[in-house]
């Protein structure tokens, strides 16, 4: 669960194994990560019952989709990818979804994708 103390912040990426285990990808989905995308406020908030996070494709980051050059499409680049290929996850508005705070039991983010 998150409160106030939490160190989540908006735009980290959950472990593979803690996206499975919430229900939001298979275990075969490994190309697919989830960014949490809530406000760091709301993620502090009581009065926020719920975690906004998008589904997003691996893939080879692309300038149009940087720095909210487009409406609805985000390429958010990690610094050290595993491919030059895959250096990027794309993150699509009609993608979101949202989880409980009392359901998000994860403890750390992903630190492959920072």
């Amino acid at each position: 669960m998150i409160d106030i103390a939490t160190a989540w912040r908006q735009g980290q990426v959950l472990k593979h194994q803690d996206a499975v285990a919430l229900g939001i990808l298979t275990e075969e989905q490994t190309e697919l990560k989830v960014v949490v995308v809530s406000h760091d406020c709301d993620l502090q908030s009581s009065a926020e019952p719920s975690i906004e996070l998008i589904v997003g494709p691996l893939t080879k980051g692309a300038g149009n989709y940087a720095r909210a050059k487009h409406p609805r499409v985000l390429h958010i680049y990690f610094e050290q990818p595993l491919e030059a290929n895959l250096n990027a996850i794309e993150l699509r508005h009609d993608k979101k979804t949202q989880i409980d705070k009392n359901n998000f039991t994860c403890e750390d983010s992903d630190p492959a994708f920072v």
